[in-house]
């Protein structure tokens, strides 16, 4: 995606002042769940867990918003391995997941880490990273460096290890 030079967005301005430090994490594992608390914590950041959108109803499929994400500045999905999210017979792709959280809540900024190419479904409107760390780095910066996320047009260095590529970004590369 691309927007015109010199335009920017500006993510802080829109986030109203109790979510500014809120953190949705999407993982089907309660232990990575419990890491983000701990890595985030010190930034001021408060952790809000969801454990995906195959383990119960989801309200982003039953209502067409998520009220968790509604609530929070940023949004970190942890693809499983395989790139889907599944409990029984029900299988949502990470992808395609995260892309409908940032369609539903376009003023969150959703991330998407560790997606496995091929399988994870389209990805085409979400930043993403290559795994949890990296996730939990980009929002611990975004959160500690600039009080929250400020995404301008391309080119702009977000504590000098990672680039955002866009202003709703659709890539995020490490330096």
């Amino acid at each position: 995606m691309s927007i015109d030079p010199g335009q920017e967005e500006v993510v802080e301005s829109t986030a109203p002042a109790e979510r500014k430090h809120d953190v949705l994490v999407v993982s089907e594992s309660p232990e990575f769940v419990a890491e983000a608390h701990k890595a985030l914590r010190p930034s001021g950041a408060r952790v809000i867990a969801c454990l995906g959108p195959a383990q119960a109803p989801c309200y982003l499929d039953d209502e067409g918003s998520c009220p968790l994400a509604g609530h929070c500045a940023v949004v970190l999905v942890d693809s499983p391995p395989s790139g889907v999210f599944t409990c029984h017979s029900l299988q949502v792709q990470a992808g395609a997941y995260a892309e409908r959280l940032q369609r539903a809540h376009p003023k969150t900024l959703v991330l998407l880490a560790g997606a496995p190419v091929g399988t994870s479904g389209p990805t085409g409107e979400v930043a993403q990273v290559a795994d949890r760390d990296s996730g939990l780095d980009i929002v611990r910066s975004l959160l500690s460096e600039r009080g929250l996320v400020r995404a301008v047009a391309d080119g702009v260095d977000v504590d000098g290890h990672f680039r955002l590529t866009s202003s709703r970004p659709a890539e995020v590369t490490a330096e």
